[in-house]
Formats: C-alpha cells, sequence, structure tokens
C-alpha cells in the first residue's frame, strides 16, 4: 500500500481494506482508522492521516522515490517498527539483524 495508492482504497469495502492491510501484516484497527479517514473526512492521502503514526505514513515506498537503497531500508525499518509496534527487539528479529545493527541503522536514518 503507498501513498500514491491510497485513492484506490476508496474502492474496497471497509473489510476488504482490512483484508488488505491483515495481508501486509498491519492489525485490523489500523483499516478502521484509514476507513475514517477516506470515507467521514475525504481524506486520500496517507501522508496526510496523522493518527496513523509516522511509521505508517512513510514506510511505503511510491513511484515518487529515488532508487535508492537507502529510502527503501528506511521505510522497511519503518514499516517493521510499526508492525512490532515499536519493539526494537521483535524487529531486529524480524529482520534477521543483531540488535546493535538495528540500532546502528535507526540512528542512521535518523528513526527514534
Amino acid at each position: 500500500m503507498s501513498a500514491t495508492n491510497a485513492p484506490n482504497l476508496k474502492d474496497h469495502s471497509p473489510e476488504a481494506l482490512r483484508h488488505r492491510l491483515a495481508a501486509e501484516g498491519l492489525p485490523g484497527y489500523r483499516a478502521d482508522q484509514i476507513a475514517g479517514w477516506l470515507y467521514g473526512r475525504g481524506v486520500d492521502d496517507l501522508r496526510e492521516m496523522t493518527d496513523l503514526g509516522r511509521a505508517l505514513r512513510e514506510y511505503d515506498i511510491t513511484d515518487e522515490d529515488p532508487p535508492s537503497f537507502s529510502v527503501y531500508e528506511k521505510k522497511l525499518l519503518l514499516r517493521t517498527l510499526d508492525i512490532t509496534s515499536g519493539d526494537k527487539l521483535q524487529a531486529a528479529k524480524l529482520l534477521n539483524v543483531g540488535k546493535s545493527t538495528l540500532y546502528r541503522k535507526l540512528k542512521r536514518h535518523e528513526i527514534s
């Protein structure tokens, strides 16, 4: 799911949206939040959905992103932290890297 694809999210029912987000490893309540923005407030850009948290708003790779490992790595880190609800040890395990490596990468990308 990317910010540039957000207008297509309106083509999904809230239940279909829940399944789509679950397939991406995101909790079901995120579908309710996004549906509230899409249908209640008329906002269809994930970057404007402020209650989603920075990680969810920024982790998606879009066509506007330059082809850069650094950009992709940062977005992967943000997505993993969102999936693990900020649990850095669990994120390190999920990414199959050591805790020190994860902290070094987070520092490099200025992710707290």
